[in-house]
């Protein structure tokens, strides 16, 4: 494949990077609650309806699924620690939205939202699930975009390696 055939190619995943990581941020925007500080600072915080419904759909999942190790993991390490968990999802999920719209460390951030986005599959139910199945989707996208390096165009990640380079020279 030529350059000039590839770059139709990269710009799509760039498109694919960015939707994703607004769809990511969005996500966990609705996960998330605004304190105000004195009436003017606001500081973001999980909203307790987040850090209750995550473990009551992890205990639903646990109901269906008996045996196996991530059925321990699921029952001894994420369900005891529910609601450090859901916050914990929500800041990572919107750490790696933005880092994924702005194209920074997309392949690290990639990996992180891959573990988020296996989490959200469980809690809505599994694969099987309607909200299963979108977030299996997108899973795919992120591993697509691990995959295919997304930042390098129309990213930061793109940027920092062109600079450097520049400087090398």
């Amino acid at each position: 494949m030529t350059r000039s055939n590839a770059l139709p190619a990269a710009r799509a995943l760039a498109l694919l990077r960015v939707i994703t990581g607004v769809l990511l941020t969005v996500g966990a925007a609705g996960k998330m609650k605004f304190y105000f500080v004195a009436g003017v600072l606001p500081v973001p915080v999980t909203a307790l309806t987040w850090q209750l419904e995550l473990p009551i759909r992890l205990s639903a999942w646990l109901a269906m699924h008996r045996s196996g190790l991530l059925v321990a993991i699921v029952r001894d390490l994420l369900l005891p620690n529910g609601a450090f968990v859901a916050g914990l999802l929500a800041w990572i999920e919107v750490s790696t939205g933005v880092l994924f719209v702005l194209g920074l460390r997309t392949r690290v951030a990639g990996v992180f939202a891959g573990l988020v986005v296996g989490a959200l599959v469980l809690a809505a139910g599994g694969a099987a699930s309607l909200g299963g199945r979108f977030y299996l989707l997108l899973m795919v996208v992120v591993l697509v975009c691990i995959i295919g390096d997304a930042g390098q165009v129309g990213g930061m990640d793109g940027w920092r390696r062109e600079r450097s380079r520049d400087r090398n020279l």
